[in-house]
């Protein structure tokens, strides 16, 4: 019995040193002792598991097969590590190229893509910003306007502008009346002409 105790604490300590969890713990012991591991509750402490094997087992032939049981472990937990490696970067490769795509997808079909576009979506400005004006060309000199009441008005270069006009009888008897108004470069703008 004497003996039995110095061989028991080494082969604890090469236990603890050997298998740091408690999950290394129970691979061991369903591999090399079943017999013990069915002997395992939930919720088993770890010393409890090792006091159990220690107990039903002889502590050099637990040694032994710890031993032999590390070496043939140890190329196969390096195989996993890899395993796991690249399946964790086939995942996030994966899910970045899921992201890119739902992005692009919300863009839109008419945006057109370029693989070395860095620059970030435009978007329109609020209604209560003012648009900067954008003035049109004109094709051809416009024509003098007429003279006469209310002729020749015109709005330029003013967004969502509003014009009236009104020409009374008294005023059509002096020639023509709201002839020759027009609109250029004002989007939403409107000329309203009357003639009573």
């Amino acid at each position: 019995m004497l003996e039995q105790l110095p061989v028991s604490g080494s082969v604890r300590q090469l236990l603890d040193s050997r298998l740091r969890t408690d999950a290394d713990l129970d691979a061991f012991c369903l591999d090399c002792f079943p017999a013990v591991y069915r002997r395992f509750g939930k919720g088993m402490e770890r010393t409890e598991k090792v006091n159990l094997l220690l107990s039903l087992e002889d502590s050099s032939g637990v040694a032994t097969k710890l031993r032999t049981w590390g070496l043939k472990q140890q190329p196969h937990s390096s195989k996993q590590s890899w395993r796991w490696l690249v399946l964790a970067l086939v995942l996030l490769g994966g899910l970045t190229a899921g992201g890119l795509y739902v992005a692009v997808s919300r863009l839109g079909p008419d945006v057109k893509q370029s693989p070395a576009a860095t620059t970030p979506a435009v978007t329109s400005p609020p209604a209560s910003i003012p648009r900067p004006v954008q003035e049109e060309t004109p094709s051809a000199s416009p024509a003098p306007p007429p003279s006469g009441t209310n002729s020749g008005n015109a709005i330029v270069g003013s967004p969502d502008a509003q014009m009236k006009n009104r020409a009374t009888g008294a005023a059509k008897a002096h020639g023509s009346v709201n002839s020759g108004n027009r609109i250029e470069g004002s989007p939403g703008a409107s000329i309203t002409n009357e003639a009573n």
